[in-house]
């Protein structure tokens, strides 16, 4: 910058004129008001700014007039004060406050303890859900469903974490329906157990392994036994009698999406 080379002349031929340490001295004095001015005057700093100029100006008039006002080391900042006084320029707080941070609602994710529904929404047990804020103590939460914000009574939720600021939203799955059973058969219904099953991996993926398993012990003895052959080997072929797979088929919402998948008993399905 032009200020900044101007002071430099000025300092190199102070330090001709007082000696070397002694210029050095007073050159490092200049340069720390220079810095102090620059700190407390940002605008002088700016080429174009009329604080700028207006310092510019003053400096090539003292020294054509009154060179002896260079020899006070703090003349930058000096010089800088009397200019930007005459144009209504306050200092900078060289130490200013610091802001804090606008914090937004804290979130927190939640799990679902029980069936319950409200206008516009329902609710399966296990299903996890993101509240975006609590109020009236903690006893309500905000929920968006459908991009449409949901006021809850907190009874039917239990709250497991805060979700930190710089974290995004867990992805939430909510099993519509599931059912576990033979091809062409209704099955039997599976929901809140696949919904309690609704884990991510440790690959963040939401896996669930098909079998019995889904089912209670005396539903899944009472599906097997109702297709079973009644002959170990096929009369025709001699060849053992092979039972149809059982199959699962989940519908589920993720992220807003509807979605339904099936896989075969054995098989591994994933919800994404």
């Amino acid at each position: 910058m032009r200020a900044l080379r101007i002071c430099l002349i000025f300092i190199l031929g102070l330090a001709s004129l007082h000696g070397q340490r002694a210029g050095e001295e007073q050159g490092a004095a200049v340069k720390r008001s220079l810095d102090r001015s620059r700190l407390l005057y940002p605008d002088a700093s700016r080429p174009e700014s009329p604080l700028s100029q207006a310092i510019l100006a003053r400096i090539g008039w003292l020294n054509l007039n009154n060179r002896a006002y260079f020899s006070d080391p703090d003349w930058p900042l000096k010089l800088t004060a009397a200019e930007a006084m005459v144009l209504g320029i306050r200092a900078r707080d060289p130490n200013p406050a610091p802001v804090a941070p606008v914090q937004g609602p804290k979130r927190y994710l939640g799990v679902v303890t029980r069936n319950f529904g409200v206008l516009g929404a329902s609710f399966r047990k296990g299903q996890q859900v993101v509240l975006e804020s609590l109020q009236d103590y903690g006893k309500r939460g905000v929920i968006v469903v459908d991009d449409q914000e949901i006021l809850l009574w907190l009874d039917n939720i239990k709250i497991l974490r805060e979700i930190p600021g710089g974290e995004s939203a867990p992805v939430v799955v909510k099993v519509e329906s599931a059912r576990y059973g033979f091809p062409g058969k209704t099955g039997y219904s599976v929901s809140s157990m696949i919904q309690s099953l609704v884990t991510p991996n440790s690959s963040g993926a939401y896996e669930i392994l098909v079998s019995d398993a889904l089912l209670k012990p005396s539903a899944a003895q009472k599906l097997n036994r109702a297709v079973a052959p009644a002959s170990p080997f096929d009369p025709n072929t001699g060849l053992p009698n092979q039972r149809p797979y059982k199959i699962l088929t989940v519908t589920y919402t993720i992220n807003g999406l509807t979605k339904t998948k099936q896989a075969l008993e054995g098989q591994t399905v994933v919800l994404d």
